[in-house]
């Protein structure tokens, strides 16, 4: 992660990127009391932390409440260079 530049940086001219995705558990009688907790059953801390590089967050549980939609937006500005991946540790 050090290699990516801050929050900041990355929203400065704007967000070129967005995805959107619904998740839904396969034992279909699971059901959620907030977005929070849906977020922990299907992300560990890792990968939530990961998503906090993007530019924009967005949580929300589907209608029935077992499942969780999610979009994020990310990218950076096409001013920063980062090296090739075989430059990348």
């Amino acid at each position: 992660m050090d290699t990516l530049p801050s929050k900041e940086i990355m929203c400065k001219n704007g967000i070129p990127n967005k995805i959107s995705k619904i998740y839904r558990p396969q034992d279909n009688s699971v059901t959620f009391k907030t977005a929070d907790e849906a977020k922990n059953y299907f992300w560990t801390v890792e990968a939530q932390h990961l998503f906090r590089y993007c530019c924009k967050e967005e949580y929300r549980l589907t209608d029935d409440s077992n499942g969780l939609h999610w979009t994020v937006g990310f990218g950076e500005p096409r001013q920063i260079k980062h090296p090739g991946p075989d430059k990348m540790e």
